[in-house]
């Protein structure tokens, strides 16, 4: 008898929902032909409470019908993909405020995260998600190469010729009609106060191509700001185009360096799939790099990419994506004496 009670008390509980539902529609079946049985009474109070009865009980088979269609798995299977497609793929998104949006993304970024984290830091996650911005509202490029070759200048043992071929595709297939591209050209090179050359000087050659469209040497903006005892040039030039289509990137340039600047830092202005650099000056040098990417906290360093070592230079390259700001610092030292041997 005790377990005939405590599987009775189980049942209702796991049942509880069901035996509710088919209560309300009871109620709803048994109340109505009470409130038309009272509408053909004489007596206008019969009639009043005839009426008040009949919505009510019009009401409960309403919500228990309704509850119990909702309750069906496959009506509750297809309720959620019509949410979720108007969620991931309807206009609702563009219809949320700015606030709601920013939360939205927020707690798809904290479900990405599992049981890593529980709450996102506000500042981080602002600046992740300019980051985000950045990346996809712009053009990206793909088989970034960048070749780098150090030369004598003739007649100065304190000065070389550095000359840079860049090419690239640049994609804008994604991006809105009429949206404006920038593309730029930017060099900056310190030397001392009382030797800097000449603008004209600095940069010996300079091309610009951009599909159809070039640029040449007087395209070039220059600039200087001194530096207690050396002076910062810089030469920039920039075309901001209302491209419609892909198209191919090619830049070259010739400057004179100083002897004592044997770093060069190339950067990734767009995102890049692709992304390969070179440097090449003799075989009297030992050639090295160094990645400045994103990585994970659990590794020690940023992925190398590959690495190639030439005769007279280095060549570092990787096919994965590399975000605006990121790249990497090709350079180069006088080998030891015994390695000379």
């Amino acid at each position: 008898m005790a377990k005939g009670k405590v599987r009775f008390a189980s049942f209702v509980k796991d049942h509880s929902s069901v035996l509710f539902l088919f209560v309300v529609l009871l109620c709803g079946v048994i109340l109505f032909p009470v409130g038309v049985m009272l509408h053909d009474g004489q007596n206008p109070s019969s009639q009043i409470w005839s009426s008040v009865i009949t919505q009510f009980a019009g009401a409960l088979t309403a919500i228990a019908l309704t509850a119990f269609f909702f309750s069906l798995p496959d009506l509750r299977k297809y309720l959620a993909n019509t949410v979720v497609r108007l969620i991931s793929d309807g206009d609702i998104v563009s219809l949320l405020s700015r606030n709601s949006q920013a939360s939205f993304r927020s707690r798809l970024h904290l479900e990405m995260v599992g049981e890593n984290a529980e709450e996102a830091e506000p500042t981080l996650h602002a600046h992740v998600e300019k980051i985000i911005s950045t990346a996809l509202g712009s053009p990206y490029v793909t088989n970034y190469r960048c070749i780098i070759s150090v030369s004598p200048l003739t007649g100065d043992d304190t000065r070389f010729l550095e000359h840079v071929s860049i090419q690239y595709r640049l994609h804008v297939h994604h991006l809105k009609s009429g949206v404006l591209v920038p593309i730029r050209f930017y060099q900056e090179q310190s030397f001392p106060k009382d030797s800097k050359p000449a603008h004209r000087s600095w940069v010996k050659a300079f091309s610009f191509e951009v599909g159809k469209l070039t640029a040449g040497i007087n395209d070039i903006v220059f600039a200087e700001q001194v530096e207690n005892e050396s002076v910062l040039m810089t030469a920039s030039c920039s075309l901001d185009l209302n491209v419609h289509e892909d198209v191919d990137v090619s830049i070259s340039s010739t400057l004179i360096i100083p002897d004592h600047d044997p770093v060069q830092m190339v950067c990734a202005r767009y995102p890049s799939q692709g992304f390969f650099v070179s440097l090449t000056r003799g075989a009297e040098f030992t050639y090295d790099c160094g990645w400045f990417t994103v990585c994970d906290p659990s590794e020690d360093l940023p992925a190398k990419g590959r690495i190639d070592t030439l005769p007279n230079g280095i060549q570092a390259g990787t096919n994965d994506w590399l975000l605006p700001g990121e790249g990497v610092a090709v350079y180069y030292y006088p080998k030891k004496q015994e390695d000379k041997r």
